[in-house]
């Protein structure tokens, strides 16, 4: 009686399975919380947030300590301090905040941009997208290109020599400026300029520039052709392209305000940087002293702009865009 229990209930397991149909087997694998296709509008948001984040996390500060600007007071920002930069120092920057980060959620939309006939986005998206393969170049100089950003097909992509990097990203910035000619399909989630495709054409030809300069002791024309770039760039303060952040956790200026709240006196003004602004009347909007040492950032103080939450990062400045001519 046992076996005969028991033989039916596998054969209602083996009916059970069969009936099944394959349709119902690849549902269980989707998430229904999970959304399957996300519209370039909320594509956006997401992209420019992520690289202006990145502008002022480890990058910056590295960069900034580097040049003389910060130095360390604590933790490993000591280190940094005097060059002491540990191989593990720029693995999440690398790794997740540029080739799985900004960088793929660039060639997302690119392609959906695509597909959709939405020239805006692919534009905007190339322009960001060139400007953070030319910072990744600067900072480590052979990198991978060419054959990066193919998921599995190439797990293990070859690294491009830093000339070639160059060269790819003048020409997708010259893919860029020719998408946002006709600046097609815009639906919203801009929050630099609105949609304004005008406005990143000049934000373009100003990185354009940047790279150009970059290569002034290897071409020897490149004085004279950034000049020319610069014809086209913005040329105010008010067209430069600002990220703002919020004031909530999490959506903070991370560069200066929530590094400063979480990681508090660990980095402080450089001593250079300090003296080369004894006398400008900058200097209170930069820092502040508590009578033997210079420091950045300090809870509910307003008068220290570049330290606040909802302080801006630009993509790239004016006052760069002026010292580039």
């Amino acid at each position: 009686m046992k076996f005969l229990k028991y033989f039916s209930l596998i054969i209602l397991a083996v009916f059970l399975t069969t009936a099944c149909s394959e349709e119902t087997f690849e549902e269980i694998n989707v998430d229904p919380t999970q959304l399957s296709e996300v519209d370039m509008q909320l594509m956006l948001p997401e992209i420019q947030s992520q690289f202006s984040f990145n502008k002022g996390a480890t990058p910056g500060r590295m960069a900034g300590i580097i040049m003389q600007q910060y130095e360390g007071f604590d933790a490993q920002q000591v280190q940094y301090t005097t060059y002491i930069i540990g191989q593990d120092a720029f693995n999440n920057y690398w790794r997740f905040a540029m080739y799985t980060g900004v960088l793929r959620s660039c060639k997302v939309l690119m392609d959906k941009a695509a597909e959709e006939g939405a020239t805006f986005y692919s534009g905007v998206a190339k322009v960001i997208m060139a400007s953070e393969y030319g910072l990744l170049t600067s900072f480590f100089g052979d990198i991978p290109y060419s054959q990066a950003l193919l998921g599995t097909e190439n797990l293990k992509p070859a690294y491009d020599k830093q000339e070639d990097v160059y060269k790819g990203v003048q020409a997708m910035l010259d893919d860029a400026i020719s998408d946002l000619g006709s600046g097609t399909g815009y639906a919203g989630g801009d929050l630099i300029f609105d949609g304004d495709a005008d406005a990143w054409t000049k934000t373009a030809y100003a990185l354009k520039a940047r790279y150009q300069m970059h290569l002034q002791k290897r071409e020897g024309n490149a004085a004279s052709t950034v000049l020319t770039l610069l014809g086209s760039a913005f040329t105010s303060l008010d067209e430069q392209p600002n990220f703002t952040f919020g004031t909530g956790i999490g959506i903070d200026n991370w560069s200066l305000d929530q590094f400063g709240v979480e990681r508090p006196q660990t980095l402080i003004m450089g001593q250079y940087f300090v003296d080369l602004m004894m006398d400008d009347p900058r200097r209170d909007l930069f820092m502040y002293t508590d009578g033997t040492t210079w420091f950045y950032h300090e809870v509910g103080n307003s008068g220290l702009v570049y330290a606040q939450s909802a302080a801006t990062i630009p993509m790239i400045s004016y006052v760069e865009v002026n010292f580039l001519e």
